[in-house]
């Protein structure tokens, strides 16, 4: 998963890292990456297996954060979403029952947030974390 945590023009990527993990209900793989752009800052985090923290049952994500705006959508077949308050935008890619892609920005506005997050191979991680 390593390789699909991309460069990106204009910003500082750190090494990306990536750790696979046993836990109760099954195994959990993790890949992640922080990039910088002087005072702005994201980091992209892809996550496959047991990742019933961020998911329920039926595969939805489960997100909250006091004063936050959120909103879901439909972008290429996948559901996204999106919640930001003056501070951050976080953005989740579902990209099946046990996989997603998480993104946290800070002071990037959320429509950057979105253009930096459409710049990643969404199908490309899928096939990956599916395979």
């Amino acid at each position: 998963m390593i390789p699909l945590l991309i460069d990106l023009p204009g910003w500082t990527g750190s090494e990306p890292a990536s750790t696979e993990r046993e836990r109760k209900g099954g195994r959990v793989l993790t890949a992640g990456r922080s990039y910088l752009r002087g005072d702005a800052r994201f980091n992209a985090l892809i996550i496959s297996g047991t990742i019933a923290d961020a998911a329920d049952r039926s595969g939805n994500v489960h997100l909250s954060f006091r004063g936050a705006q959120k909103s879901t959508s439909t972008i290429d077949g996948f559901e996204v979403t999106t919640e930001s308050t003056p501070v951050f935008v976080l953005i989740a890619i579902r990209l099946g029952p046990d996989a997603m892609i998480s993104l946290i920005f800070n002071n990037v506005s959320g429509d950057e947030a979105m253009a930096i997050a459409q710049k990643f191979d969404w199908k490309s991680i899928q096939a990956q974390v599916n395979s």
